[in-house]
């Protein structure tokens, strides 16, 4: 079962998903929250991770499937790990691909990211997604740091802010924090760092990813 919401249907994270799912050689199911990729839209308002939970819950009952191992990447980590909290009978396995969960002290988010996730900031972040010019700026800026060209709707980034939510292999200390929050979270987890690889695995190494999660799904 991989998670693989996103806004865009187009953008990068299915196309990467399914380059994927044909190399695992097993049942995939990808999942859009309502709102994301091809799914149906919904009235704007908030939407919390039990919202998710519950998605996942009926794509679940609906197809009649046992135990599933779940494949999250990203913002997608926090709703596989919740839900594999709630429900440990429906989990297999959890695979995780750079991804984050909770408040670890060394954890650094891309500025968008902090700028429309911190409820102090609601005032600023509504300010400048109301104002298109403000708005595009803003999305230019963070497509540079992504690596991405603003000019190319279609484009994969070829690198990220941080090639982990934790920094990456140029900071001395990032691999260290990244190790400490795995094994404090998961003390019985495997990490494998994917070279040449930046914030999407997935796409940039599909085959070595494809191995591990096949790996990981036959324990």
């Amino acid at each position: 079962m991989i998670s693989a919401g996103t806004i865009s249907s187009e953008a990068p994270l299915p196309r990467a998903w399914r380059r994927n799912s044909s190399r695992v050689s097993r049942r995939v199911v990808a999942v859009d929250w309502l709102g994301y990729g091809h799914s149906d839209r919904f009235e704007p308002g908030s939407v919390d991770g039990a919202r998710h939970e519950e998605e996942l819950r009926s794509v679940l009952d609906s197809l009649e499937l046992g135990p599933v191992g779940l494949v999250a990447h990203d913002a997608l980590g926090p709703d596989a790990i919740a839900f594999a909290l709630a429900e440990p009978g429906r989990v297999g396995q959890i695979i995780l691909l750079n991804t984050y969960y909770g408040h670890a002290p060394a954890l650094r988010l891309p500025e968008m990211i902090r700028l429309l996730a911190d409820p102090a900031l609601t005032p600023l972040a509504d300010a400048l997604m109301d104002d298109p010019n403000q708005r595009l700026w803003l999305l230019a800026h963070t497509q540079r740091q992504f690596g991405l060209d603003a000019a190319d709707q279609r484009g994969v980034g070829f690198a990220s802010i941080v090639a982990q939510f934790f920094g990456d292999q140029a900071q001395p200390d990032a691999l260290v924090a990244v190790r400490a929050w795995t094994s404090a979270l998961f003390p019985h987890a495997d990490l494998h760092l994917v070279d040449n690889a930046s914030h999407w695995p997935q796409w940039d190494q599909p085959a070595i990813v494809a191995r591990l999660v096949k790996q990981a799904a036959s324990k």
